[in-house]
């Protein structure tokens, strides 16, 4: 099925917005973990300091991502195709995971 030329077609539902505000919340969610872990640096020792170090790799690495899917998101719009990707969503899992089992150890460690 072809388009008639003109504007891009407007998503109703405006799910790449949704998506990106999604991800956004998850990357200040890390932003506060991370604060909160400082905040226990004295307490947790060398531990704390691997959880920042990798909710700030996740966090860099999450908002980088959350602009190339924002664009593909866009651009299948258009092109009236498209699939989900769930890589994102299963390397964030792996990354909460993670920090859990840092911090476990973190505090089992003392």
């Amino acid at each position: 099925m072809s388009r008639a030329p003109g504007p891009a077609p407007v998503d109703p539902g405006l799910q790449p917005e949704r998506t990106a505000l999604a991800w956004t919340r998850t990357m200040i969610a890390l932003c506060a973990v991370a604060l909160l872990v400082l905040r226990l640096t004295d307490r947790l020792g060398p531990a704390a300091t691997a959880i920042v170090a990798v909710v700030a790799v996740a966090g860099l690495a999450f908002t980088a991502g959350g602009r190339r899917r924002y664009r593909s998101a866009i651009a299948a719009i258009d092109a009236e195709a498209g699939a989900p990707s769930t890589r994102s969503v299963v390397a964030a899992a792996a990354t909460t995971c993670l920090i859990g089992v840092l911090a476990v150890v973190a505090v089992l460690g003392r």
